[in-house]
């Protein structure tokens, strides 16, 4: 803005100019080991619908579970998806029966939002939006896992089309991101899992593809722009020993 100020003779100079940037401190980036990757599956299996299970393997109350919880978390875990593209996702999107069964992720499920103070609303209700958040499409390959689930659940259809939600209510509508935030928080409740969130397994995936086969293929799965994005809030240190012996041993020959 002093910037501007200047160039349209408001100010002779730019007073920031010479200011420096408070400095940021950068947060470690949180993501699960791979065990703690299955034992929050294993902690959702046991969450569906009548088969809620506690320690000693005796039947809980409560409200219903939610069966589609823990498929959702496998396609998460499956694909690096944020959460409103899981959801977003229909059946003509998928490719399950192709040599490479794979996602097209072109859409988002975007949420009423609106400012309390104003009340002036900015969306209106949920709705799909055919793109994704950055606005760039991308094709993933599913692992076997998460193509038998969706397998399963799209022969388990008493109706089946093309451009039904994969996720959807009894309705046959969408399912809301915040309703399943919020039901995942409920399933961690007082386990190590704790705090654990849909984006906690963006990061997840983030982490396990950029140190197996690089940024590079890790920012294209994640659906961004700039590697540096991925580098910065979506790879964790996973205590990995960097061995480059080979390129310093002919130093000592």
């Amino acid at each position: 803005m002093f910037a501007m100020a200047v160039r349209h003779d408001a100010l002779v100079s730019n007073p920031m100019r010479e200011v420096r940037r408070a400095p940021r401190r950068r947060r470690a980036v949180q993501a699960l080991l791979v065990e703690q990757a299955r034992d929050l599956l294993d902690l959702t299996a046991t969450h569906q619908s009548g088969v809620a299970r506690d320690e000693r393997g005796l039947l809980l109350g409560g409200a219903p579970r939610t069966p589609a919880l823990h498929d959702v978390m496998l396609v998460l875990l499956g694909s690096g998806m944020r959460i409103g593209e899981a959801l977003a996702l229909r059946w003509t999107d998928l490719d399950l029966h192709a040599d490479l069964p794979r996602v097209r992720v072109d859409a988002t499920l975007v949420e009423p939002r609106s400012d309390a103070t104003t009340r002036q609303v900015f969306v209106g209700g949920l709705h799909r939006q055919p793109m994704t958040k950055t606005g760039a499409a991308r094709t993933i390959a599913l692992p076997c896992a998460v193509v038998e689930m969706l397998n399963r659940r799209r022969a388990g259809m008493t109706t089946q089309h093309d451009r039904q939600p994969v996720f959807a209510h009894e309705g046959g509508g969408w399912l809301w991101p915040n309703n399943t935030r919020t039901k995942l928080r409920g399933v961690v409740a007082a386990t190590p899992l704790v705090g654990v969130s849909p984006h906690t397994l963006r990061r997840t995936v983030g982490t396990l593809v950029a140190h197996s086969a690089g940024l590079e293929a890790a920012r294209d799965v994640l659906g961004h722009r700039d590697p540096s994005v991925t580098a910065r809030h979506y790879v964790a240190d996973i205590g990995r020993v960097v061995d480059v012996r080979h390129a310093l041993d002919p130093i000592f020959a």
